[in-house]
């Protein structure tokens, strides 16, 4: 005997028995129907747990996708600005101090000019993983603005001390050769700090500060650091 299984004007799906030796009569085929949509309620909804996770899932890759540099899967900009609120709103509660870096390479597009895209973008990547590696704190963040930009965000420091002292080994690190497919790649780069609360009380101000401080190092000769100043020829320079 077989029994369909309905749902609305639509068969969704069939049981059949035979453990029976003789004839089938009515009472039999109600309750094989009500053993069948029993079933299928309980396959239905092992379909809908499924099809709710595949859903969550393809949700969250969107959602990172949106929120992460496709080259070197850092932080983007979306992600960083909302970061860089978090830390100010952290930073205000606990009366600390947070520091925000802009650093870019010194002659990178040569590296493009010469050696093409390709070396160029596993130069970029090479760049976040050896600064990945000197960021020591699960909160402090490193995210990629585009082109060869990188922002490092350190929330609730002790000190200006402890952004400088991170931004130096960035400096020291980048000027060891990079060895990507047989090329022994030299690079620089220029840093910019701003602190919170001292150079912005918001990200706007705050990005806007520690980029004119990096474009200070890069007109100061490049491979530096510098801590933006109100003052122009205040500036402190490492």
């Amino acid at each position: 005997m077989v029994v369909p299984v309905l749902r609305g004007d639509k068969v969704v799906a069939i049981l059949g028995v035979g453990n029976k030796q003789t004839a089938y009569d009515e009472h039999d085929i109600k309750w094989v129907g009500m053993v069948a949509d029993i079933a299928w309620d309980i396959v239905a909804k092992k379909l809908g747990d499924e099809k709710r996770i595949i859903l969550q899932a393809e949700k969250y890759a969107i959602e990172n996708l949106a929120m992460h540099d496709s080259l070197t899967d850092l932080p983007n900009r979306r992600l960083l600005s909302e970061q860089i609120k978090l830390t100010i709103a952290l930073c205000q509660r606990s009366q600390t101090m947070a520091a925000l870096m802009i650093f870019d390479l010194d002659t990178f597009k040569p590296v493009n000019d010469t050696l093409g895209h390709g070396i160029g973008d596993l130069l970029l990547q090479q760049v976040a993983n050896r600064t990945l590696g000197i960021m020591q704190r699960s909160s402090d963040t490193l995210a990629r603005l585009g082109g060869d930009e990188f922002v490092v965000l350190l929330p609730q420091i002790n000190a200006r001390a402890n952004a400088v002292a991170l931004a130096e080994k960035i400096l020291k690190a980048l000027q060891e050769p990079f060895e990507i497919e047989g090329h022994s790649i030299s690079i620089t780069c220029s840093i910019g700090i701003a602190f919170f609360p001292e150079h912005g009380d918001n990200e706007l101000t705050l990005m806007k500060n520690a980029d004119d401080a990096m474009y200070m190092s890069k007109s100061q000769g490049r491979n530096r650091i510098t801590v933006f100043s109100r003052e122009k020829d205040g500036a402190e320079e490492y």
